[in-house]
């Protein structure tokens, strides 16, 4: 589990790279979402594996954002991937 304060901008360089790791794209959901809050769906092939959701607030994320994401994107990735990259 992540238990240090992260961007948003980070967390998804990091999601993008653990994709390209194992052969699957990140894509953003177009829409109309609420403010700056973003969708993003992880797959290939027009299979989605796992999706989660960023803002764009330039100050850091708490804790529970990153858990969160580890834990949804744990299918595809592995346990405890974000340790792991």
């Amino acid at each position: 589990m992540v238990d240090k304060r992260t961007r948003a901008r980070v967390l998804l360089a990091l999601v993008r790279r653990m994709a390209r790791k194992n052969g699957l794209r990140v894509e953003e959901l177009k829409g109309r979402w609420e403010g700056s809050h973003k969708h993003y769906v992880v797959g290939a092939d027009g299979e989605t594996t796992g999706c989660f959701g960023l803002t764009d607030h330039p100050r850091g994320l708490g804790r529970t954002v990153p858990q969160g994401i580890e834990d949804s994107l744990e299918h595809p990735f592995g346990e405890k991937w974000m340790e792991k990259s």
